[in-house]
C-alpha cells in the first residue's frame, strides 16, 4: 500500500506518483511514470468527489485496477469521499 503525503498546493504524492486536483473538475495523475487526465467532479458535500471511470485517463489506462486504487487511496488520504461512476 502506498504511503501518501501532501505535496505542494492541491497535490497528493507517493513513491508511485502524484494526484493534482485541478479545481472543481479534473485530476492530473502521474502513476508509475505515466500521466493521465482523469475526469472527475467535485460534489456538493464538502470534500466529496466523483471519478468517471468510462472516460478520460481511467478509460484509457492499461492497468485500470491499480490506477483506480491509487487515485482512490490518495484522494481518501487527502480527506475526500470518493464515488465512482
Amino acid at each position: 500500500m502506498d504511503e501518501f503525503r501532501e505535496g505542494l498546493g492541491s497535490t497528493i504524492e507517493s513513491d508511485e506518483g502524484s494526484i493534482r486536483v485541478k479545481g472543481r473538475a479534473g485530476l492530473a495523475v502521474t502513476f508509475r511514470g505515466r500521466s493521465y487526465d482523469v475526469h472527475s467532479e467535485m460534489m456538493n458535500a464538502p470534500m466529496s468527489i466523483v471519478l468517471y471511470t468510462s472516460t478520460g485517463g481511467l478509460a484509457e489506462a492499461d492497468a485500470l485496477p491499480d490506477l483506480l486504487q491509487f487515485v482512490r487511496s490518495g484522494l481518501e488520504r487527502g480527506g475526500f469521499t470518493v464515488d465512482l461512476i
